[in-house]
Formats: structure tokens, sequence, C-alpha cells
């Protein structure tokens, strides 16, 4: 029972990727299969709350703990009651299938989960080997299981210099999935007892498997996410100097340069260059966000007070809370950044600050605040994996 919240972090990160592929291979309908795969998150979430939750209310912790918890619900509370007013309101306004879906999702794909990840939190550090070598296969299920299904209907050598996209799975979330097998791989090869060998080939395969997904969805959020992780893990890791880190930078812009400079015509060099700061549709999208702020700058605009979501969650903050939800946003996640970096610098995970990094500069780039379930779980465990170990020194990982 005590690894469940580490399944529910990990079926909520892979799951929906395996899930599609296998019901697109057997024929099933997609939506039925959805369905099944969500309520049994919702059944785990369930039992880790019911289970642990007594016990974690009658816990003593640090008053900076009791302050981000409040934090964070108020935020939820908001952002909650905002939504509910809307639903009301603004009922004949709304489409009722897509408001039915914003629901199912802000309470059982988002709320739920991360309520029972974060109940659970020890377990990720407890459990630092198991979260790790099962993350990383259940990664590397879903990232072959998705190639092999692509290329089998398309042509293994369509992979590469396009952009895939199944009806069921878009190429922003098939690129995450890659750059978060990346992030559970290196973890993993990290934190084995497995022989040298053995886990430097699980390590290749899950990096080369990891990267022609990423390059094969084409998509600039999880490229830029995963270089992100990558010089957030080398410049607060206490194994490089000051030095070794100003030369890895050094090395990543050549590298970076070499790379632009010989594929400058592939699509997916030019959406995370140039595309990166020419995009007409998103342009738009962030001038009618901040439109509609300023029309509401202290209440916000509420919830679906657009055709699409501003795609970035710091906006979307703003723009559904107005400047006060906007401004306790910000400081969740200044904190959440803070936190990240004294749970990797001392040791207490790997695997959690580097997927906040994942999904927080994702954010910024994609997705609505009421589906970012791996966001708000991961943001949570880490704040009560860093305000309860705070004091000390260091911390290594207990392999169980």
């Amino acid at each position: 029972m005590n690894k469940i919240p580490v399944v529910v972090l990990l079926l909520s990160v892979f799951g929906y990727t395996i899930i599609a592929m296998l019901a697109l291979m057997t024929g099933i309908d997609n939506q039925f299969a959805s369905i099944l795969y969500r309520f049994f998150i919702v059944l785990l979430s369930f039992g880790i709350i019911l289970t642990f939750g007594l016990s974690v209310l009658e816990s003593k912790r640090e008053v900076s703990t009791y302050f981000f918890l409040f934090l964070l619900l108020s935020f939820f509370f908001f952002f909650s009651f905002r939504a509910l007013l809307d639903s009301f309101i603004r009922a004949s306004e709304i489409d009722s299938s897509a408001l039915t879906m914003f629901w199912m999702f802000l309470i059982g794909v988002t709320f739920l989960p991360t309520m029972a990840a974060s109940i659970g939190w020890k377990s990720f550090s407890a459990h630092s080997t198991f979260l790790c070598s099962f993350g990383t296969l259940i990664g590397l299920v879903a990232v072959l299981i998705t190639l092999f299904v692509w290329g089998y209907q398309n042509g293994f050598d369509t992979l590469i210099g396009g952009r895939i996209e199944f009806d069921t799975l878009n190429p922003i979330s098939m690129g995450h999935v890659g750059a978060s097998l990346l992030i559970f791989a290196c973890a993993y090869h990290q934190t084995t007892k497995s022989s040298f060998i053995y886990k430097s080939s699980i390590l290749l395969l899950s990096v080369a498997a990891g990267a022609v997904l990423i390059v094969a969805a084409g998509s600039r959020g999880p490229i830029v996410s995963i270089v992100s992780v990558i010089i957030f893990a080398v410049a607060f890791s206490p194994k490089f100097s000051f030095y070794g880190k100003l030369g890895f930078l050094a090395v990543v812009i050549f590298l970076l340069v070499v790379v632009v400079s010989l594929y400058s015509d592939a699509m997916i060099v030019s959406r995370v260059t140039t595309g990166l700061f020419e995009d007409p549709a998103r342009i738009k999208i962030f001038i009618d966000s901040l439109e509609i702020l300023k029309n509401n700058p202290l209440v916000g605009g509420g919830i679906m007070n657009m055709d699409t979501y501003p795609h970035n969650f710091i906006l979307e903050s703003f723009v559904v809370l107005g400047f006060f939800g906007g401004i306790v946003y910000l400081l969740i996640n200044v904190l959440a950044l803070y936190a990240s970096i004294q749970v990797y610098k001392k040791k207490i995970s790997f695997v959690v600050p580097m997927l906040f990094i994942q999904y927080f500069v994702a954010g910024l780039f994609s997705g609505t605040i009421h589906e970012a379930a791996v966001f708000w779980m991961t943001l949570a465990i880490l704040f009560l994996l860093f305000y309860t170990n705070f004091r000390s020194v260091s911390v290594r990982f207990v392999r169980q």
C-alpha cells in the first residue's frame, strides 16, 4: 500500500499513452478505455486518502509546511469556486459537454490524484529505487509501443522529419512522455544496484527511444523542457565544480549551434528556433488573454472565457482569477522552484525535482491548469519533501 502513491504518479505520467496505443491496436473504443483508466486512478487515489488521510492530519509539521499547504489549497479553492460560479452564472454561454469535461479533469484527473500523492509523499523518498526502476520500465513500454504503432501504420521512415500525431494522442503529450523517460532512465542509472552493463544498456535504450519520440513529435515544448531539466541538473549538482558547470554550458551551446547549422531546414529545428518567436496563433492567444485580464483585473474573466486557453499556466492564473489569484499562483511557483533546488542538492530526491522542472517549463508553452496533474502532484510532493527535511544538511536516497 505504501507504494501506491508512486503508482498513481507513474500512471499519470505514462498511463494514458499506453492505454491509447492498446485501444488503437485492439480496436477498443478509446473513450471507454480512457474512462476505465481514469476511474482506476481515482480508485487508487481514494484508497490512499482513506488509508493515510487521518494519520497525515494528525502529524505535526513545521510552520512553513502549513504556510505552503495554505497557499496551495487557497489557490485550488479560489479556482474551483470561480469555476463553480461560472458554471451556474454562465451556463448558457458554455458548452455543457465542455463544462462536464472540465470538472471531470479538475477533480478526477488533477485534484484527487494530487491529494493522494501529497498524502503519500514519503513513498517518493522511501521507495526511490522502486520509483526509478518501475518508472523506467513503464516509460519504456509507453515510448516503444508508441513508436511501434506509428511505424507499423505509417512506416518507420516517417518518424524523423515530420510531426507524428494520433487522433487520441497529440504531439505535445508524446514528446513529454519521451522527455519523462529520459529523466527516469538517468535516475535509474544512479540508484539501481544492477550491474554496470545492464543499467548502462537500459540507459542507452531509454535515451535513444525517448530522443526519437521527442524528435518525431516535433513539438518545441518537450525539447525546451528537457534542455531546461539538463541545465537545472548540472547547474545545481554538487558533483560539478563551478568551472565544470561553465564548461558543460559551453559544450551545450556549441552542440546547439552545430545542430541548428546542420539541420536548419528540419521542421523541429525551425520550431524551436525561429518558430519559438514567430507563431501568429500563439501571439493572438496571448493578446486576447491580456485583453481579458485588462477588462477584469481584480476578479479575472473566469473559466472558458475564450475559444481556447492561454497556453501558459501563469497567464491563465491571472486571466481566470485576476491579479490576486495570479500573484498567489506566482508565489507558489517561486517557492516550488526554490524547493526543487534544495531537494535536488540535498539528494532527497532526483526524479521529483526533474519532473517538476519539466512540467513547469511545459506549462509555459502549452496545457491548462485544470489538466496539469503531474505538475500539481510533483509541486505538492516537492514541498512536503523539502519542508520535512529542510533542517538536514544532506539526505541520501533510501534504497528499497
